[in-house]
């Protein structure tokens, strides 16, 4: 109550490597992971599951999403398939009004606040390390304090780096000001919105990378 979602993803082939999900806690307090697997089609996407399950494993005996990371980053590693995964991991503590996180790899989140001048990245964490690149990293945790009407959008790397026929990426600043554009509008409208810009950008060109996201607007 007082916090609402909405998320989806488009994979780039018939399997994507991408994935969003939510693991709630028993004191009201919700866990949310958004992931991007490097690699296309069927080995990103088991390396996709493999990594859910190893974040899952980890938040039932750590609230703190740095130490999760630093958890999750040794497992996934140890699987040596030389691929890595994207991460951002984030806890909603909805009495607190509080989001903390951390993120390895994928793009800031864009925070968008009444009277706060426009959309921007929420802090970013020291090390940012993509999870399984390294086997010893020292992740930590970041948490900014929520307000009502705040709206978050988290995403994977496919909105911002999706390119037209000349291969020009649509980039973080067109997506803030699409993101801007829709803020009065339900979820529905800022989702379809953006995603609308994003198709008139790339035109006839093909969808590179699987695109994620999830919205968050606090009530």
């Amino acid at each position: 109550p007082g916090f609402t979602f909405l998320g989806g993803s488009l994979p780039a082939k018939v399997v994507g490597g991408d994935f969003y999900d939510f693991i709630p806690f028993e004191d009201r307090s919700l866990g949310f992971v958004i992931g991007d697997v490097s690699g296309k089609s069927v080995p990103a996407s088991l390396l996709m599951v493999a990594s859910k399950e190893i974040v899952y494993s980890r938040a039932l005996t750590t609230r703190d999403p740095g130490l999760l990371f630093q958890e999750s980053n040794r497992r996934i590693y140890s699987i040596k398939r030389r691929m890595f995964v994207s991460l951002g991991y984030f806890v909603l503590e909805p009495d607190a009004m509080s989001l903390k996180y951390a993120i390895g790899g994928q793009p800031l989140p864009l925070l968008l606040r009444a009277g706060d001048g426009g959309p921007r990245p929420l802090d970013p964490p020291e090390h940012r390390l993509p999870l399984g690149a390294f086997r010893e990293v020292p992740y930590d945790t970041r948490e900014i304090f929520l307000k009502r009407g705040d709206l978050l959008f988290f995403y994977t790397d496919g909105f911002s780096e999706a390119m037209d026929e000349e291969m020009n990426p649509f980039g973080e600043e067109r997506l803030m000001q699409s993101l801007s554009d829709r803020q009065a509008g339900t979820l529905d409208d800022v989702a379809n919105g953006i995603l609308g810009d994003i198709r008139r950008f790339v035109g006839g060109a093909e969808q590179y990378d699987d695109m994620t996201f999830l919205l968050l607007k606090v009530e």
